[in-house]
């Protein structure tokens, strides 16, 4: 099949480095589903590299969303995600 214009990509989260990778995919208009399994054992680590992905997905006009309490969606700009409200 030919190659398409963006992704739809699965990450892990494991290291500053991994959010490195993912801010890297989002700007190449990639669409990244997140996986934080492998640091959500680390609390203040994971809060502080989600926070600088937050930062940077509004930054850009991004958009980011918990799918699970594993699994987050992450988007490039003028990619908003519908959020359903309680």
């Amino acid at each position: 099949s030919p190659p398409a214009d963006f992704y739809v990509k699965k990450l892990d989260l494991r290291n500053e480095g991994d959010a490195e990778l993912v801010i890297k995919e989002v700007k190449d208009k990639n669409i990244i589903i997140l996986n934080v399994t492998p640091i959500a054992k680390q609390p203040k680590r994971f809060k502080r590299i989600l926070m600088k992905l937050k930062t940077f997905v509004e930054k850009v006009n991004g958009d980011i969303a918990m799918i699970s309490k594993t699994l987050f969606i992450i988007t490039p700009e003028r990619v908003k995600i519908v959020k359903a409200r309680k």
